[in-house]
């Protein structure tokens, strides 16, 4: 993600239908930290940054609609990360 790009920053997030709130939850951060990445006025930290573009590669390699939304309420923020990641993985790491 290159700051000042506010599209691609706002289509990972609504590649997955996620709210501000629903993606600042799943990369530890503040909804209003994420409205700042998306108007260019801040950027994520590397950490963030990492898990961002993990969920733009799953993002591209989905296969199936996922509602991370729903995992988010019913299982929790880790376990929707959790999901988005192993989507993100290579098929050798999956096990």
């Amino acid at each position: 993600l290159a700051k000042g790009d506010r599209s691609e920053d706002s289509q990972i997030r609504e590649s997955w239908r996620l709210t501000q709130t629903e993606f600042a939850c799943l990369v530890g951060a503040h909804p209003i930290s994420v409205s700042r990445w998306e108007n260019s006025s801040a950027s994520p930290t590397a950490f963030q940054l990492g898990l961002i573009e993990q969920f733009a590669i799953a993002a591209e390699h989905k296969s199936q609609t996922v509602d991370v939304s729903a995992l988010i309420v019913a299982h929790g923020s880790v376990a929707a990360l959790r999901v988005l990641l192993n989507l993100a993985a290579p098929a050798t790491l999956r096990g």
